[in-house]
């Protein structure tokens, strides 16, 4: 009976530093759970967290290509105020902003108030921050002049009736890169920084490829062989430019090209049932980029912020009903 009864207090005991394990081992289980799963929180809350950026943001905005109504903005990064450029230039139609390396300029397509024909489009230069009407450097000529870059702080390469052409803002003397007209359409020119290359896009829709041409006109070189257009240098020997997504899907994609190794990388942040349009870098990493359907439930373009390195994207709180579209930033 006493050896049963020892047994019995053994038992007891033993049941009792079991449960007593088990709580500690729950509870460790528990802590390690909740630091898990804040440090999770943490990290999802610093990927979801926007990057900052100082300087100003051009872009347009629109109800559609076709109506006539676009509309130039300025948009502070460090005040998140953007202000309508314009109202009293007497140009309609005013896009795709670009500004000078220093800042101090801004170039932009538009045309004179109510001549809403193709042949009425002008190149046109407006001193930042200035009270001062644009200029306008392509006048009277009666020709198609449509996207303007500029290539340094004094002469901007744009489109002429397709062909490409150099303005210089102080004569307005203008030469032609390439001459062949409407036959071979040139469009979408934009230089690469340090070199005298201008990227560019040559043919039209499917046709259309990704070249790169000296300013004189020589070395005229192929770089995508599938249907691609709107280049942006961005950095070193890589610049961005916008292609489908496949032969049967025709979302736009944004797409990386390196001049040096020959490889072409599509941005992890795309989407195959959305167009993702646009690319205006903010640095080496970021950019910002036009969205379709991505507020609410409408089909129109919203601008976001873009990383480069993961899926992240982020709006900028400059997004309506209309079309955000044509985005270019200086940090100035």
């Amino acid at each position: 009976m006493f050896y049963k009864k020892i047994n019995l207090q053994t038992a007891i005991l033993l049941d009792t530093h079991l449960l007593q394990e088990n709580i500690i081992l729950k509870k460790t289980q528990k802590l390690l759970c909740i630091v898990i799963l804040f440090f999770n929180c943490l990290f999802q809350l610093h990927a979801a967290t926007a990057p900052t950026f100082y300087g100003k943001l051009v872009f347009h905005r629109y109800s559609d290509y076709d109506a006539w109504d676009s509309k130039l903005y300025l948009y502070n990064f460090t005040t998140q105020q953007t202000t309508l450029l314009g109202a009293n230039w007497k140009i309609d139609h005013m896009m795709n902003g670009h500004f000078s390396p220093d800042g101090k300029w801004l170039t932009f397509m538009g045309v004179n108030s109510g001549q809403h024909y193709g042949d009425a489009w002008d190149v046109y230069a407006w001193k930042v921050g200035s009270t001062e009407l644009p200029i306008n450097l392509t006048q009277g000529n009666n020709k198609r002049d449509e996207d303007p870059k500029f290539i340094d702080n004094q002469r901007i390469i744009f489109k002429q009736n397709g062909d490409l052409k150099i303005v210089k803002m102080t004569d307005r003397a203008i030469t032609s890169v390439t001459q062949n007209g409407w036959d071979i359409e040139e469009s979408m020119p934009y230089p690469m920084v340090n070199t005298t290359q201008i990227l560019y896009a040559k043919g039209a829709s499917s046709n259309s490829r990704i070249f790169s041409i000296d300013q004189s006109g020589a070395y005229d070189t192929q770089l995508t062989n599938i249907a691609s257009y709107y280049p942006v240098w961005w950095q070193g020997s890589r610049f961005l430019y916008v292609r489908w997504y496949s032969a049967t899907n025709e979302h736009d994609q944004i797409y990386v090209y390196d001049t040096s190794t020959k490889q072409t990388t599509r941005l992890p942040f795309n989407s195959t049932v959305v167009d993702t349009s646009d690319p205006a870098p903010l640095d080496q990493r970021y950019m910002v980029v036009s969205l379709a359907g991505q507020t609410g439930n409408r089909s129109g373009y919203d601008l976001y912020i873009a990383d480069s390195l993961s899926s992240n994207v982020w709006p900028l709180p400059i997004n309506t009903s209309l079309n955000e579209l044509g985005a270019f930033y200086t940090p100035y």
